[in-house]
């Protein structure tokens, strides 16, 4: 469980959890192909495929040919708010952000807790356009609690507060800059959600409890790539498929409804001589 715990606390969108996984694969021998580029597969070999920073396929190849696919899935997405373009919305005297609701979140439990920013910002530098993780670790924004005879609409009830004017003008893409080590004028977009700062821990007498945030989608993708990474080789592909998206319909390109895993499917079949 421990090992569990420490994963999740890297992990607070599926960018970082696609990354770790990847640095998990690399440690155990996986080696990392492109789509871009054709491929060449050893009896035996051990691979990894990744979509959009986002997703992640991983594979081993049997030793005496391959008959079929043995394949795990799960998804590294969870529910939350996604920040807008346009994020800071300052009227009266506090600055809010401007959030989406990102998949099916229980929205009491966003409420009156620290929170934090995670995700990704896109960048020009001058080798040309990049992607950077950021994962903002202190507390700075919170969604405050409403009475419970308030009909609340997320749109507008939810939107976090970030800072009071009367402390002083804050701009959050300073902080951004900041934990993503570029230049404020630099970052062109972004993918950024709000996180839960509480990372996770064992309860009970005996520490037989698990509890963390992102539960649902992060302990499934655990135990798939555990499961592969224990497997043994036999006639058959193991494969484990780690999508994105699911919370919010899994149609895109490295979704579940997606092509990216009948795609990869059909390289290692085209690989092995099989059309």
């Amino acid at each position: 469980m421990k090992k569990f715990l420490d994963f999740v606390k890297d992990t607070p969108t599926a960018f970082h959890a696609a990354k770790k996984f990847k640095e998990i694969l690399k440690e155990n021998g996986f080696k990392e192909l492109l789509e871009c580029e054709s491929w060449i597969l050893e009896a035996g070999g051990k691979y990894f495929v990744g979509r959009n920073m986002s997703s992640v396929l991983a594979f081993v190849m049997p030793e005496n040919g391959a008959h079929s696919f043995n394949i795990t899935a799960a998804h590294l997405d969870s529910p939350t708010f996604k920040l807008k373009p346009n994020f800071e919305i300052t009227r009266g005297r506090y600055q809010r952000l401007n959030t989406e609701v990102y998949g099916g979140p229980i929205f009491n439990t966003w409420m009156d807790r620290p929170l934090g920013l995670a995700g990704r910002v896109i960048v020009e530098t001058k080798n040309g356009v990049e992607a950077k993780l950021v994962n903002i670790t202190e507390p700075i924004l919170m969604i405050p609690n409403l009475p419970i005879h308030y009909n609340r609409n997320a749109q507008i009830d939810m939107l976090p507060i970030f800072a009071d004017k009367l402390c002083g003008d804050v701009s959050l893409k300073t902080i951004i800059a900041k934990y993503a080590n570029v230049d404020e004028n630099s970052i062109l977009s972004s993918d950024l959600y709000l996180s839960l700062l509480d990372r996770g821990c064992l309860v009970g007498p005996n520490q037989e409890f698990v509890m963390a945030p992102q539960i649902d989608n992060l302990e499934c993708s655990f135990g798939c790539m555990e499961a592969l990474l224990n497997s043994t080789n036999s006639t058959a592909v193991n494969v484990c498929v780690l999508f994105d998206n699911e919370e919010i319909g899994s149609g895109t390109m490295q979704g579940a409804a997606g092509t990216m895993l009948s795609d990869i499917l059909e390289r290692i079949s085209l690989a092995l001589g099989r059309s």
